[in-house]
Parts: structure tokens; sequence; C-alpha cells
């Protein structure tokens, strides 16, 4: 997700029934390249639903990521990701934009399609999903591995 759609997401855009992330327009915001949903993996799943039992909604919005006092969370959300993707193993993490690679980098290298992968980033250039797909040596070498002469 992006900065902005993170920073908009509202309870009401997660389904977890329906294991869905709506990213829709609002009144004061509107997504750069249009409506889309987001599948909710079981990590996902999981994580959102204790969040959602541990945090009291707030009377005065819907907003997922809220400050101590119940406003919305924009300024800090940075150093809130920066600090979860720490806990989960992510080093060296120093914008949320750079999760949007890893995350898109991360599904190529395990086999996910580059137009799947287009459609869960939201681009409507492929050229653009391009820019995301850094792939590790690891898996660079596991590739050229796998010819045999």
């Amino acid at each position: 997700m992006r900065k902005g759609e993170l920073e908009n997401l509202e309870w009401s855009d997660i389904d977890l029934k329906r294991r869905k992330i709506s990213i829709r327009a609002k009144e004061f915001w509107h997504p750069k390249t249009g409506e889309r949903e987001i599948p909710i993996n079981d990590q996902l799943f999981e994580l959102l639903s204790r969040l959602r039992k541990k945090k009291p909604r707030s009377r005065e919005t819907d907003f997922v990521f809220i400050d101590r006092d119940g406003s919305q969370l924009k300024t800090k959300l940075r150093e809130a990701m920066i600090k979860v993707a720490k806990k989960a193993g992510i080093e060296n993490l120093t914008t949320l934009h750079a999760l949007r690679h890893t995350f898109a980098s991360h599904l190529i290298m395990n086999g996910v399609d580059l137009p799947t992968v287009q459609k869960l980033m939201g681009h409507t250039d492929i050229q653009v999903t391009m820019i995301y797909a850094h792939l590790a040596q690891d898996h660079l070498n596991e590739a050229v591995n796998k010819l045999d002469f």
C-alpha cells in the first residue's frame, strides 16, 4: 500500500470476513491510481484482528492508524511502521515506500506473475511494476543454476 493509502485507511475499508482491504476515494482524499481491493493473507488477518480488538474505536474517526489522542496518525506513521518492521525482522528500513519495493520483490521472487503484482501494487503500467522488481542475489544464483549444460 502507498503511504497515503495507509494514512487514510479506515476500519470501514477492511472486511475481515471477506479478507479484503478496499482502497477507495473519500471526501477528503483520492487514491493515486483509482480504487482497488487488496486480499488479506493469514498473517495480516491475525494482525488486523488483534489490532481491532485491542484498539477501541474513536468516536471522531474510523482511521486504523491513530495517535493516542485519537487523531489521524500522519506525521508519526513512518516511525511507527519502522518500529513494527524491526520487530518483524526487517532491518534498515528508512521509508514506507521501501516496503512497497520489498513487497513487490518478494512476490516476484516467489513466482507471482507480473500482471498480478501490478494489480496488487495498484500500477496502471506494468513498466512501473518492473521498477519495483529487485531480485536478490541468491534468487539470481538459483536461476542460473537451473541450467544444466
